[in-house]
């Protein structure tokens, strides 16, 4: 039924899962999470990230940069091999990470921040909190109920991925959808989530890390000079570039970036492993009930990932070629959530019948208009943008 044959004791065991809020027969040949997995991958809402921006505009820059679909592909490798490493639950892990972005507006963060800016919007909009309602409620591909009805581990590493909500979110009120779904699924959301869970978190990190450095390199954002003043990664480049003086710069670029690549992969499954004899982790209670994360960087190795990523947003995320867009995505975005608010006969008739289901109540036809446009792919964003207005932004 699953490839985890080995799995250890606190391992999510297919066996003990807590199951299914709507009551379905067990697979003949897949355990339950592979089952999720596979939900996952054949909902709309999946292949739609094949064409939402992760750092690069889709629609404006090249093919070979990433996309939220290629991300998550790449998180979900690194998820099934720390896994694997670890004895955990490799489907489950991969079906966490496969769901996590989801829940992502066209235009990656910059559309999340346009829809959180209008004026006329009364819902607070949050990608993570979006792709569980896309799980739970707006994929319709069943007769008996809404979403995927998913497993209850993976909804709960859905929504605990970054550990429990009431230390991520002290500073701010859990979303009410979030607590509409805690009231259904009793999501324990005081505590950590399974290791299957944490280690999808990690491998976020590790994947967008590694790919934004190649990508922003692959358009020349980036140069080698740059990443050369960074400590570790500098360092494995300089070597490689001592030693290898007579290759071409792109096949060296490519070799230092494996080798930091599984430098962070082996230090994450060593400190693992050191955090789970540390603390006496014999089963998924003690993992639930502890004080910390178990799945995280060495404490040397955590301040190496700190300075690439402030590095990254300085020097990439902040650059004036994935700037220089930026105004104009807002401008889509807001311009259509206002044509919506204001005529809703520029959507769907099954998306209209939905607003006038509850009197265009404000609150609620706001939460209709982000799910339709968070759900949209960025070149049909662009487009419906050109059918209202009549005018090429893009």
């Amino acid at each position: 039924m699953s490839n985890n044959i080995d799995m250890i004791s606190y391992a999510s065991h297919p066996l003990y899962t807590r199951g299914r809020v709507y009551k379905e027969s067990e697979d003949k040949y897949r355990s339950c999470y592979q089952r999720d997995r596979d939900r996952i991958i054949y909902s709309t809402a999946f292949r739609k990230l094949q064409y939402k921006t992760q750092v690069f505009l889709n629609y404006h820059i090249g093919d070979y940069h990433r996309t939220r679909l290629t991300h998550s592909l790449e998180v979900a490798q690194i998820a099934r091999s720390l896994s694997r490493r670890l004895k955990l639950n490799e489907d489950l892990a991969e079906a966490i990470s496969l769901a996590h972005d989801l829940g992502h507006a066209p235009f990656g963060h910059t559309g999340e921040e346009a829809l959180n800016f209008i004026e006329e919007n009364d819902f607070k909009f949050d990608h993570n909190v979006q792709a569980l309602r896309i799980l739970v409620l707006l994929e319709k591909k069943y007769i008996k109920f809404d979403g995927l009805n998913l497993s209850w581990e993976m909804i709960e590493g859905l929504v605990k991925h970054n550990g429990p909500l009431n230390i991520i979110d002290q500073n701010k009120d859990i979303h009410e959808f979030i607590m509409e779904c805690d009231s259904i699924y009793n999501l324990e959301l005081n505590k950590f989530p399974t290791l299957e869970a944490q280690i999808a978190s990690i491998s976020d990190d590790i994947a967008y890390i590694m790919h934004d450095i190649d990508d922003g390199l692959r358009e020349n954002i980036l140069i080698i000079e740059e990443l050369l003043t960074l400590p570790l990664i500098g360092r494995i480049l300089k070597n490689n570039i001592d030693a290898n003086k007579d290759y071409p710069r792109k096949y060296i670029i490519h070799e230092s970036l494996r080798k930091f690549y599984s430098m962070m992969i082996d230090n994450v499954g060593l400190q693992v492993e050191n955090n789970l004899k540390k603390y006496n982790i014999v089963d998924q209670h003690d993992i639930k009930n502890s004080d910390i994360p178990l799945v995280n960087f060495s404490l040397e190795f955590d301040l190496y990932v700190k300075d690439i990523k402030s590095f990254l947003k300085r020097r990439l995320y902040r650059h004036d070629e994935v700037n220089k867009v930026r105004d104009k995505v807002q401008y889509i975005i807001q311009n259509l959530f206002k044509a919506y608010y204001q005529e809703i006969s520029y959507l769907p008739l099954d998306w209209q019948d939905k607003i006038l289901m509850y009197g265009e109540l404000k609150r609620y036809k706001s939460m209709v208009l982000c799910d339709f446009i968070s759900g949209m792919t960025d070149r049909f964003a662009i487009q419906e943008h050109e059918r209202i207005y009549g005018s090429t932004v893009i």
